[in-house]
């Protein structure tokens, strides 16, 4: 079993000439678990305002192997840059690029996280004074890429907001897998364990663990009703219809 991000489990499903999505079409998945945000934190100095506005800029994405550069490269490609005008991309873990824009190396970085992020806990009043949040926002024209959205409310982080609640930021959701070899006549129990000892404490370990319902595992079924495995299909299948 493992934890992907929605969107890193279809791009992987759709490398299907590839290593990687071989194993990848044997993934099923079987229950969904939090929502993440995509984040996208600024230089003020830099003059951007949306990802738009990336054209010809220093962009931290994040790792190549991980699920922000997935996010951040997807939301990127959106705006339709071509070699007259793309940015510029550096590869380095999110608290890099948080204080490589601090610090003016980039202009901007891209990166997925549980929120409130941890990564912008240690901006000090000097720090934040240089940066600013900006919506993680797929292009309006975009006909591909498909993210869900989410408001963030300025007074989560009044300083490096100055522009008021954010809106229309992706999110993706964490999905646990299971590789398609393995037998799942024991998914329902397994899930229904899962929910129980989340609801009662047990498995509660940071807050986006908060969300994890089986109400809000319906309504992402409901939302996105593909790939999952057959026990699992039928779990929220009769969950919908209770």
């Amino acid at each position: 079993m493992a934890i992907v991000q929605d969107d890193v489990y279809d791009y992987l499903k759709s490398q299907d000439d590839s290593y990687e999505g071989m194993k990848a079409v044997k993934m099923r998945k079987i229950m969904p678990l939090y929502y993440e945000y995509v984040l996208v934190m600024a230089n003020r100095s830099s003059g951007i305002d949306t990802i738009e506005d990336f054209a010809g800029m220093n962009i931290c994405l994040c790792e190549k192997t991980s699920g922000s550069f997935i996010s951040g490269i997807n939301i990127i490609n959106s705006y339709g840059f071509d070699t007259t005008n793309a940015p510029t991309y550096y590869f380095k873990s999110p608290q890099e690029g948080v204080a490589g824009v601090v610090a003016g190396t980039y202009d901007a970085v891209i990166f997925v996280d549980s929120w409130p992020t941890t990564y912008l806990d240690g901006l000090s009043s000097a720090d934040a004074a240089e940066v600013k949040l900006i919506s993680a926002a797929v292009n309006a024209d975009n006909t591909y890429y498909n993210y869900s959205t989410v408001i963030i409310p300025q007074s989560d982080f009044p300083d490096i907001m100055p522009d008021g609640d954010i809106t229309g930021n992706a999110r993706v959701m964490a999905l646990l897998v299971m590789s398609g070899d393995v037998g799942d006549s024991a998914v329902p129990d397994f899930i229904d364990t899962i929910y129980s000892q989340n609801e009662s404490g047990m498995l509660t370990t940071a807050p986006n663990w908060d969300t994890v319902s089986p109400d809000s595992g319906k309504a992402y079924f409901r939302y996105s009703p593909y790939g999952w495995s057959r026990a699992a299909a039928q779990y929220y299948s009769e969950k919908l219809s209770e």
